[in-house]
C-alpha cells in the first residue's frame, strides 16, 4: 500500500513539474508573440507590462526605460498605482538604475525606503540593460493570490525580459531605418 501511494505522490509530482513547464512555455510563447512585429516602443511596454501582469496575478507593476546617455527618462508605464506613487515609483526606478545591477532581482531591503512607504509595495523589481542606449527596470506588485514570487517566478520573468530587451532593439533599428529612409526620400526629392 506504501509504495501505491509513494508512486501516486510521483506521478503528482511529476505532473506539477510538467504542468508549471507548459505554463512557461505558454507565458513565453503568448509573450514573444504579442511583442513580435511591433516598433513603437511606447506600445511594446505597455503590452509587455499587461501581459506579464496578468501571467503572474497581480493588480499592479511598473516599467520604466531610461537613456543610458542621458539618465533621463524616456519611457514609463505603470498600473494600478495613483498621483504621488507615479513619482515614487519613478525615484525607484532610477535608484535601481544607479545601481547597474542589470538582471539582479531587488527587493525593498536592497532599496532605500521609498519602497517601504510604496502600499502594499513590490515585491520584484528586476532591472535590465537594453542595449547600449537604453536600460529599465520592472517592478510588479502582490500576487492577488497572496504568494510570493518563487524561485521559478523569478526566473520566468528573466526569461521574459530578455525577449523583452530583443524587441527594445528591433523597435530601435526599426526606428532608425525608418528615419534613413525618409532621409532618402527627402534627399532624392532635391
Amino acid at each position: 500500500m506504501t509504495t501505491e501511494i509513494s508512486s501516486h505522490a510521483a506521478a503528482d509530482q511529476v505532473q506539477a513539474e510538467l504542468d508549471k513547464q507548459l505554463f512557461h512555455l505558454k507565458t513565453l510563447y503568448d509573450v514573444s508573440h504579442e511583442l513580435l512585429g511591433l516598433t513603437d516602443i511606447n506600445m511594446i511596454l505597455r503590452n509587455f507590462l499587461l501581459m506579464t501582469m496578468g501571467n503572474f496575478g497581480t493588480a499592479q507593476g511598473f516599467i520604466l526605460a531610461e537613456d543610458a546617455h542621458t539618465g533621463e527618462i524616456s519611457h514609463f508605464e505603470s498600473f494600478g498605482f495613483e498621483g504621488e506613487e507615479r513619482s515614487l515609483i519613478q525615484n525607484i526606478g532610477k535608484d535601481v538604475l544607479a545601481k547597474k545591477t542589470f538582471g539582479c532581482f531587488l527587493t525593498g531591503d536592497d532599496l532605500s525606503g521609498q519602497l517601504r512607504d510604496l502600499k502594499p509595495g513590490l515585491p520584484l523589481l528586476l532591472s535590465f540593460n537594453a542595449d547600449e542606449a537604453s536600460s529599465g527596470v520592472m517592478g510588479l506588485g502582490p500576487k492577488i493570490v497572496g504568494d510570493g514570487y518563487s524561485d521559478d517566478d523569478k526566473e520566468l520573468l528573466g526569461t521574459l525580459v530578455n525577449n523583452l530587451a530583443v524587441s527594445l532593439k528591433n523597435a530601435r533599428y526599426s526606428e532608425a531605418l525608418r528615419r534613413g529612409l525618409d532621409e532618402i526620400r527627402v534627399l532624392s526629392n532635391i
